[in-house]
């Protein structure tokens, strides 16, 4: 498939979302929202107690997920995994450099720091960037035999079986999720375990 970059902001992020966004995202597209998402999830759950299954669901968040990317890891990322080069490269990077945060309070402020990662959450690039940033992380949950869905930074990870194989479900939902945690990490990514819940769903 021929991928034509094109130095408007515009065109490129929606060729970089077009590659970059998993089928099972309900933000960010549209006719897509939280309805979308639930109604995914509940008609596999009840799909799957209709065989006469149990469901095992975990639900994963991430601690400041958009402020937490990396600039350079994801520059890296475009020009290898999506092969973003010349104008629409360099016009990423314009985007990324110099950026700066200030902190107020009711009677004072910090003066610019300058940033080296995250992106801001209500951009309109903000979002493409963080799904390009953690694309092939998707990988594990069909390497692992799990249905998933995401919805922004938030994950759903779920799987059926009969109530005899209870325990090879929680085996592939643990290893699964230990091996997404050390992905994650290496992005310098971290789930918020205070968020993280596990929910069984049955007759």
């Amino acid at each position: 498939m021929t991928r034509c970059w094109h130095e408007s902001c515009r065109l490129c992020r929606r060729n970089v979302m077009n590659f970059c966004r998993p089928d099972s995202q309900s933000a960010y597209r549209k006719f897509h929202s939280t309805e979308s998402a639930v109604l995914v999830v509940h008609n596999d759950i009840v799909s799957a107690i209709d065989q006469g299954h149990v469901v095992a669901l975990v639900l994963l968040d991430l601690s400041s997920a958009f402020d937490s990317v990396d600039h350079p890891t994801l520059l890296s990322l475009l020009q290898d995994r999506f092969a973003v080069s010349d104008h629409a490269l360099a016009w990423f990077h314009s985007y990324l450099t110099n950026c700066t945060q200030t902190f107020t309070t009711s009677s004072s402020h910090t003066a610019p720091l300058l940033l080296s990662c995250g992106v801001p959450q209500g951009s309109g690039l903000g979002p493409t960037s963080f799904l390009t940033y953690t694309e092939d992380t998707t990988d594990i949950f069909s390497i692992h035999s799990l249905l998933y869905h995401l919805y922004a930074n938030d994950a759903q990870t779920y799987g059926h079986c009969l109530t005899s194989d209870i325990p090879a479900l929680v085996c592939r939902l643990t290893f699964c999720i230990s091996y997404l945690s050390k992905a994650c990490f290496s992005l310098r990514l971290q789930f918020n375990p205070s968020k993280t819940e596990f929910i069984w769903f049955g007759t």
